[in-house]
């Protein structure tokens, strides 16, 4: 829609399916509802706490979403050189199709046991083997027959109660509200300033809370040291006595993020160069997407809320919350003027540079998180501690390369203590690691290729972290290990020839010849 030549508007709306994740042989079992809103009788029989044959994974689910957005374009009357745009939009994402596989690894399908006790050696009588699959066969048999947790036990003396996934009763897909606002003014005829406001606000984004059955009683406090009577809100028994650890993902979460990005390209006969600089912040309660973990070598983002009953409580910086980076990309055509072409003619030089502050993270406490693992808290299988210590308030929140020499650790055992009575006195990622440096070369030489018209033959060298410059990742953020504190473990350059995500965990100056022939 165009109301005047220097504006126009533009208004759209998109419909989106996304499909329910299906088993075609009815495989898919979890609980009836919200596990905090079902019976928690432990009378009740198995087959009536868990709905088991189902073909979809997500109840409820949203058929389509529907996302309006708006835009403009303005040249202001008179400033044929300014140009304002801006918009707003709702932007939605799929459900993490990963939960299939979770709902698939339920009961009765496929019952897990947290075993305690027991031998690890098949050749041990009542090893943990035995114990599992004798759990296993007697709860298989009691669901079959409207089995209760009482039953059960008599049967199997020590049964050990299965740990189940579930989905909230109502599923819906992430939604995000955008909007931008930017102004892109040309400087003379070779070059442009842009200055762009991006902010978004998510909404129901993914939620995993793996201890909605933990607890803290006696003896749990007691390993602690817990001085209070109780560890933050945790209940001193099982809220459901009939399963051990139990994981619900819900669609709960929000976040929200404002960035300001200032951006140059200049333009000449023989180079251009494009600068960019971003100041921004991004808070959320759990980053990157809930599901998948993100992190380095060092430090794993939990991907649950610290405190089971209270996921507001992590609402904080977000896991990759990078307050300011600085990039800059250059070509340089070289000018020949004098001496032979063949030698002295065809050269480019093009490179780039970035910048950005430290990625946040958590001081944690591995060993009150192993203690209260045994009483239904956290996953089971995934390594990342979810229990932060307590800070004082004192010292440095900022970690610099210096940290990389363990006689110059960037937070001190001092000013942090255990988690003895609850989730630690500290805001979710409130510390931030190194910051990051990197610059890449590369230098080119193209020669015409004869009797073919417009190609040329291009050989030349690629220099990664060409400055040889150490990149560092987050310190040690375990109170409990004895590198707390230290920098233990560099990180690659996301634009080296191993790739981003290849393990190689080192910064090395890496030189790469090429050819190539463009036509």
């Amino acid at each position: 829609m165009e109301r005047e030549p220097n504006l126009k508007l533009t208004f759209s709306l998109r419909g989106e399916h996304f499909s329910n994740p299906v088993c075609q042989t009815n495989c898919f079992a979890r609980l009836g509802g919200d596990f905090l809103n079902i019976s928690h009788d432990a009378n009740q029989p198995y087959n009536q706490a868990v709905v088991s044959g189902l073909n979809q994974v997500l109840p409820n689910y949203t058929a389509v979403e529907w996302l309006p957005r708006f835009g403009f374009t303005w040249t202001p009357l008179g400033l044929k050189n300014t140009v304002v745009r801006g918009g707003f939009g709702l932007f939605a994402d799929s459900f993490p199709g990963t939960v299939a596989d979770q709902l698939l690894s339920n009961p009765p399908l496929q019952a897990g046991f947290n075993i305690a006790g027991g031998g690890l050696s098949p050749a041990v009588a009542g090893n943990q083997a035995q114990l599992a699959t004798q759990s296993n066969s007697a709860f298989q048999a009691g669901f079959a027959n409207g089995g209760t947790l009482a039953s059960i036990q008599n049967s199997v003396p020590g049964f050990t109660p299965p740990t189940i996934n579930t989905v909230a009763n109502r599923i819906q897909n992430p939604r995000y509200q955008e909007w931008n606002l930017e102004l892109q003014q040309a400087l003379g005829q070779k070059m442009s300033l842009s200055l762009n406001y991006v902010g978004n606000h998510g909404v129901h984004e993914v939620a995993q809370n793996p201890s909605l059955n933990a607890f803290c009683d006696s003896n749990c406090q007691g390993q602690l040291g817990t001085t209070a009577g109780h560890f933050g809100d945790l209940p001193t028994t099982a809220t459901d006595p009939r399963f051990s650890t139990v994981t619900e993902i819900s669609s709960i979460g929000v976040s929200n993020y404002n960035g300001l990005t200032a951006s140059l390209t200049g333009r000449t006969k023989s180079l251009t160069v494009q600068a960019n600089y971003t100041w921004s912040h991004a808070l959320d309660e759990i980053s990157n997407g809930g599901i998948l973990q993100f992190g380095q070598n060092t430090n794993f983002s939990p991907i649950n809320a610290f405190d089971p009953f209270n996921l507001r409580s992590n609402y904080g910086n977000s896991d990759y919350d990078t307050r300011q980076y600085f990039s800059l990309n250059y070509v340089y055509n070289v000018p020949h003027k004098l001496g032979p072409s063949a030698l002295l003619g065809g050269w480019i030089v093009s490179g780039t540079a970035f910048a950005r502050t430290g990625l946040p993270f958590t001081v944690v406490d591995s060993n009150a998180f192993s203690i209260l693992q045994g009483f239904n808290y956290g996953f089971t299988n995934i390594t990342s501690v979810s229990v932060p210590a307590n800070f004082s308030g004192n010292g440095g929140q900022t970690c610099t390369a210096s940290a990389a020499n363990p006689a110059t650790p960037c937070l001190l055992a001092s000013n942090f203590s255990p988690a003895v009575n609850g989730f630690g006195q500290q805001r979710r990622n409130q510390f931030t690691g190194p910051s990051y440096f990197n610059t890449d070369l590369e230098v080119t030489k193209n020669f015409k290729v004869p009797h073919w018209e417009g190609a040329l033959f291009g050989v030349g060298a690629q220099f990664f972290n060409i400055l040889n410059h150490p990149h560092f990742d987050q310190p040690d953020a375990d109170i409990a290990s004895p590198t707390f504190g230290s920098v233990i473990n560099p990180v690659s350059s996301p634009t080296s020839i191993f790739g981003s995500f290849l393990g190689a965990d080192a910064s090395p100056r890496l030189i790469q010849l090429h050819a190539s022939i463009t036509f």
